[in-house]
């Protein structure tokens, strides 16, 4: 038997268990609940039971000898391949973006809901795609080259954002233990992490920023142009695009520090204000005094520096997007 006939086989099979499967958990409550009802009032709580499992039954067995039917259909080896290469490249690279890109892979967001936005992406996507897309056995060994180059220019799309995204929570942090509220934590959303609750306050309103300059569609448009400069092959990044990427690295740092200097240099220019005049009267107390007043001269401090907080953000995720178009050489 060959491989084309084992193939077909095995879908047929897969998808013989499936309807069973739907006839159980949905067909057995609509039909039990009914049946149930109306045998538990006449006495019969077992019968009720059994004609919810004939019921359930002989739906699976009829929908699912309509599906055989519907499958075991002449596939060559080479058919089955084109249209898993069709599908299965493009799904691929679009869950693995959306696995590590910011806001997609926040622990709010539930899993199934993007598989589910993956598989609607890719089914809408599918016309503009390249139709050229070389065949490839999914089990050889081209095969699992390609599935690491995909997951790796889905991943490599994603972790841009995350850098731009962790300079505000750096910047965010650094604000935090200049005003005396890095003991303040609190579970970051997104991560899963504790970070201060400065940080998490700049990193909600940099992700309204960014669903507000439509980051998001903007990213879902970069990884379907990214089929047409780097299609589905072997050969994915190249050793250039991962420098850049390493170097463009220390930008979030740079943006981080960017973002955060200026609360520094006034929260410093204010310590050095208290410490003279814990100098010239030495009966204060600067434990009662200073953290009142550092803690208030940051919230004061926050609210001037906002606009240009958000405004560093905007700069540095267009930055971010401009890499993403040179590493995968996307042009517009």
């Amino acid at each position: 038997m060959d491989r084309s006939k084992q193939g077909v086989r095995a879908v047929a099979g897969a998808t013989a268990v499936l309807p069973w499967m739907v006839g159980y958990l949905f067909v057995k409550p609509l039909v039990g609940r009914h049946v149930q009802v109306r045998c538990w009032r006449q006495g019969c709580r077992r019968q009720a039971y059994m004609d919810v499992f004939t019921a359930s039954l002989s739906w699976a067995c009829r929908l699912s000898d309509r599906v055989v039917q519907v499958v075991q259909m002449s596939f060559s080896e080479a058919q089955l391949d084109a249209f898993l290469g069709a599908y299965l490249w493009p799904l691929i690279r679009i869950g693995a973006m959306m696995m590590a890109a910011p806001v997609f892979n926040s622990r709010q967001f539930p899993v199934r809901m993007r598989m589910g936005l993956a598989l609607l992406i890719t089914w809408v996507a599918m016309p503009s795609l390249p139709v050229d897309m070389p065949p490839m056995d999914v089990l050889s060994h081209n095969g699992f080259i390609i599935l690491l180059q995909q997951i790796a220019i889905g991943v490599t799309m994603g972790f841009i954002l995350q850098m731009v995204f962790g300079a505000v929570v750096f910047g965010g942090q650094a604000m935090a233990y200049s005003m005396g509220l890095g003991f303040a934590n609190m579970v970051d959303p997104q991560n899963g992490v504790q970070v201060p609750v400065v940080a998490q306050f700049y990193l909600i309103l940099t992700t309204l920023v960014f669903l507000l300059l439509n980051g998001h569609l903007i990213l879902i448009e970069l990884v379907v142009d990214s089929f047409q400069t780097i299609p589905v092959a072997t050969s994915g990044l190249s050793s250039t695009g991962i420098h850049d990427i390493i170097a463009w690295a220390s930008r979030m740092f740079a943006g981080g520090l960017m973002i955060a200097l200026p609360m520094m240099g006034a929260m410093l220019m204010i310590n050095m204000g208290m410490g003279v005049v814990m100098r010239a009267a030495p009966q204060l107390n600067i434990f009662s005094i200073g953290f009142p007043i550092t803690m208030l001269m940051g919230f004061l401090l926050i609210s001037v520096t906002l606009p240009n907080v958000l405004d560093l953000f905007s700069h540095l995720l267009n930055e971010g997007f401009q890499l993403m178009m040179q590493i995968f050489q996307i042009t517009r």
